[in-house]
């Protein structure tokens, strides 16, 4: 049962610059003739997160560049445009909108929407360290509603997104937004490797098994835990100790 045991995904919301080694694009930097760099959004497992201008559409949008090693790994490449179809099918109020493929010098890249302000995993520290005031239940109730109706527009689509978590569920004014399909699959297609990040992943992920949408109704269910009891029903620190647990 492979198990990918991969860094947290970055979100292409308005994050701070991570610090670390220097950035692989600079602002003005100008992409496939159409997209002009501006700021590091974020920096992940799978690569950096900038903003860009689409000089066609007249549109800031959010671009990811992945790691030159995923980017020359031919298997993976494949594996992401087929995704990138996937996650093009899905369009919702509250579903971060997935656009194009491409490629810079020997990296690929993606584009898709940039969508304003944080995500839910940033809130909850804001909250802890005192910065922003708790969620009222009937907030909670409203998040997790939208939450469960982006997997609605996702499932009917036939995909699924497989690591559902705090990360990857930004909100802005009360509405929430699910970003980040870069390990969607459609249902019932699953490959056997097991993706997500431990403490959300269902069992039947764990176990390799073949998944559908309650996979994804799972994660969206221990957050919806966190939400309220401020913590996830099981503490996970890797894939291989949630498959001993579960």
């Amino acid at each position: 049962m492979p198990i990918d045991d991969s860094a947290p995904t970055e979100t292409p919301a308005t994050m701070a610059s991570a610090p670390g080694p220097e950035t692989v694009l600079r602002p003005g930097d100008v992409l496939a003739s159409r997209y002009e760099v501006g700021p590091l959004l974020g920096r992940g497992g799978m690569g950096e997160v900038y903003a860009v201008h689409d000089l066609d559409l007249e549109e800031d949008i959010a671009l990811k560049l992945l790691r030159t090693e995923l980017s020359s790994d031919s298997a993976y490449r494949k594996r992401l445009r087929s995704e990138v179809r996937l996650a093009r099918r899905v369009s919702h109020p509250n579903v971060c909108r997935v656009h194009d493929l491409g490629q810079h010098g020997s990296h690929v890249f993606v584009t898709m929407a940039r969508v304003p302000g944080r995500s839910l995993r940033q809130l909850q520290r804001a909250i802890r360290a005192g910065e922003a005031p708790p969620l009222t239940l009937e907030a909670i109730v409203d998040m997790v509603s939208q939450l469960c109706a982006a997997l609605g527009a996702a499932h009917a689509a036939g995909v699924l997104h497989r690591d559902i978590k705090p990360d990857n569920v930004m909100v802005d004014e009360g509405r929430v937004v699910l970003t980040d399909f870069g390990v969607a699959s459609v249902a019932g297609e699953g490959d056997g490797t097991v993706v997500g990040t431990p403490a959300y992943t269902a069992p039947e992920l764990l176990r390799g098994e073949a998944c559908d949408g309650r996979a994804d109704v799972y994660s969206a269910t221990v957050v919806a835990y966190e939400l309220i009891a401020g913590t996830t029903p099981f503490v996970l620190h890797s894939m291989r100790q949630a498959a001993r647990r579960r």
